[in-house]
């Protein structure tokens, strides 16, 4: 069975800490919301696998950092779109996979996507 790489509802579970669950649903179900527009909008589902595995998994990656984020008290009162404008804003993502260079690469080409996306949306 193949994986499912569109961002889904299935994602929440895996980005759900147990700190503020009210929260952190809250949080993961808007990521998911505009990671899937933004993936319809790229059309990414008639891109090769290699190019869907690869922004799927820094979308993933991305949204649970973002949702860690958002339940730390400084960002409490943050928004969902806050939280990820403030990710992609630079053009780069947060580092998240620090120790290795190529994963980075990935996730902040596909942050420099996402802005680009939501820099339309406006």
């Amino acid at each position: 069975m193949a994986a499912q790489l569109e961002p889904s509802e299935a994602w929440i579970n895996d980005w759900l800490l147990g700190v503020d669950l009210t929260r952190e649903a809250d949080l993961a179900r808007s990521f998911v919301d505009v990671f899937a527009r933004f993936w319809v909008a790229q059309r990414l589902s008639e891109k090769s696998e290699t190019t869907r595995r690869r922004h799927s998994g820094s979308l993933r990656a991305l949204g649970g950092h973002l949702v860690k984020e958002g339940v730390e008290p400084e960002y409490s009162e943050w928004t969902a779109h806050e939280l990820l404008w403030e990710a992609v804003e630079i053009g780069e993502g947060p580092m998240i996979f620090g120790g290795d260079e190529a994963w980075q690469g990935e996730l902040d080409a596909t942050c420099r996507r996402l802005r680009r996306y939501l820099e339309a949306q406006r």
